[in-house]
């Protein structure tokens, strides 16, 4: 026999955990599905290795090169238990004001008139209490909150940014008791950084949510008013026992697989829709670096811990209308081991693994700094098919990213800040970027886009896929633009926002309300 859920979730990141808790506290059945396996803490291990990286990434590799006559974007994603929250920095800001303000072509606002900045201010609040999240410092003269202080490395770009009159500030981080060991983005082994799993996915299971690792799904489809969810083992099945394997049916499929992820199922299902797997960002993602006069000690630490806000202007002309990016620090993620050069040697090895990668980082450590610029850019990016192949965690898949005029002059004008900062210093300006066939990503967004009506997107402004009763896509495929900061607390609160409009018309108010700590701590039931 099939098994049968009110509810199907497919992924388990910022979307998947929080649609999960919520439907669980209104009483309903649901059910978790996870490609990824599911990592203990404790089993999360601090490693470049390919092999360990791959257990929990997903990239997307795109095949398009400049040398094809066309741009793509590569895109890292988390697969595992927790989704990327397991994976992500820990950075936790809000989108600007001017963000949900931004029009395309013929004046349309690209978000509903809904979704206002002050319309999700008090979503921000609720996922900031749930996770929850921290203020970084300057400094502190209280042992017990040093792990709160912003590290060396954030200190010396300050200063440097001072000596220019732009003002740096500790950053709003998902940590608790952080070590400072510098490893965020393998996944805390110790439980510090407060992913998914230490709170809404946690407070799920004790509702009794079933959560199936080493599932991929291949297609959802409705049959006789019921959807069909059908998969087959995933990276997460270990040992390719096949344990993973999903055949089951729910009256309503959450869709929450990663902006990629969710895109490519949707597609691979035949919905049918002229914006679905256009409108993709990658959030204008730019990695850059430095190698400053001063000590930076540049892997001790939060993965990011600085944040200037300087340059994240809402003017569309004049001398500003570049200024569409922050500026965080952070140190050289240890993550280059997949995304260095572009595919994988014979040997099955990323480029830059073994002694070529040690040669060329030799000297990062004691002076290094790596800049993160995160701004807007036109959301270009377009998957013309399905994946071309799938190697371990490598997926080759036709995105194509072909710049406007206005995207590029926000990485000029990035470069040319950066740059002015480092040198006005004395240190040296390493454009990170540069060495990279294609722009590089983790944080993609749309591909199935809201919209007020189907001829402006995918889904409705509470994920609901236009034409497809049940179905709907909570993550961060449907925000229709650029966020100009780190996008996860932003999605957390799109969906907060859903669920709560949900919850409301079923009746179930308090299914909204609930805390996942008072789940976890025994103070509420179903």
């Amino acid at each position: 026999m099939v098994d049968r859920y009110d509810v199907a979730v497919i992924g388990s990141g910022f979307g998947g955990s929080i649609a999960a808790f919520r439907y669980a506290a209104a009483g309903l059945r649901v059910i978790v599905l996870e490609r990824g396996p599911a990592v203990p803490d404790a089993a999360l291990a601090q490693s470049e290795a390919p092999d360990s990286l791959y257990r929990i990434y997903t990239r997307y590799q795109s095949v398009y090169v400049p040398a094809t006559g066309r741009g793509g974007l590569d895109v890292l994603t988390g697969s595992v238990v927790g989704g990327g929250s397991i994976v992500y920095s820990g950075v936790s800001l809000r989108a600007p004001s001017f963000v949900f303000d931004r029009t395309e072509g013929g004046g349309r606002r690209l978000f509903p008139a809904a979704i206002t900045r002050a319309e999700l201010d008090p979503f921000y609040d609720l996922v900031e209490r749930n996770l929850p999240v921290t203020q970084m410092v300057w400094r502190t003269g209280d042992p017990g909150e040093q792990w709160r202080q912003v590290p060396r490395r954030g200190s010396v770009w300050a200063s440097a940014a001072r000596l220019g009159g732009h003002t740096v500030l500790p950053i709003r981080q998902a940590v608790d008791d952080c070590l400072h060991c510098g490893w965020c983005n393998t996944g805390c082994q110790f439980g510090r950084k407060r992913d998914m799993t230490k709170n809404y996915l946690g407070a799920a299971r004790r509702l009794g949510v079933e959560v199936r690792s080493g599932v991929e799904v291949d297609l959802v489809a409705r049959v006789a008013g019921v959807w069909q969810v059908i998969g087959h083992p995933g990276p997460g099945a270990e040992g390719g026992s096949g344990q993973g394997v999903a055949l089951l049916q729910a009256d309503e499929v959450v869709v929450a697989a990663g902006a990629i992820g969710s895109t490519l199922l949707l597609q691979r299902s035949g919905i049918s829709n002229p914006h679905l797997g256009r409108h993709i960002s990658g959030n204008a993602d730019l990695p850059l670096g430095a190698f400053m006069p001063q000590r930076t000690d540049v892997y001790q630490g939060v993965a990011m811990d600085t944040v200037s806000f300087d340059w994240l202007r809402p003017e569309s002309t004049g001398p500003h209308a570049a200024d569409k990016f922050i500026v965080i620090t952070q140190h050289m993620l240890p993550l280059s081991t997949l995304i260095d050069g572009h595919g994988a040697s014979r040997s099955g090895q990323p480029d830059a693994w073994g002694l070529t990668k040690k040669q060329r980082y030799r000297d990062f450590g004691s002076h290094f700094l790596g800049l993160a610029v995160i701004g807007l850019d036109d959301s270009e990016g377009v998957i013309d098919g399905p994946e071309v192949s799938v190697y371990q965690g490598n997926r080759l898949l036709p995105l194509r990213y072909e710049q406007s005029p206005a995207s590029k002059a926000v990485w000029d004008r990035a470069r040319t800040v950066c740059r002015g900062i480092v040198e006005d210093a004395g240190g040296t300006f390493v454009d990170v970027a540069r060495e990279y066939p294609n722009p590089q990503t983790a944080h993609p967004l749309g591909g199935t886009r809201m919209a007020v009506a189907r001829g402006d997107g995918v889904v409705d402004q509470d994920g609901r896929v236009f034409g497809q009763p049940g179905l709907s896509v909570l993550d961060g495929s449907i925000v229709p633009t650029a966020l100009a900061v780190n996008p996860s607390l932003t999605i957390a609160a799109l969906v907060e926002r859903a669920m709560q409009r949900r919850l409301r018309a079923m009746g179930r108010p308090d299914a909204a309300d609930l805390r996942p700590d008072a789940v976890l701590h025994g103070r509420a039931h179903r």
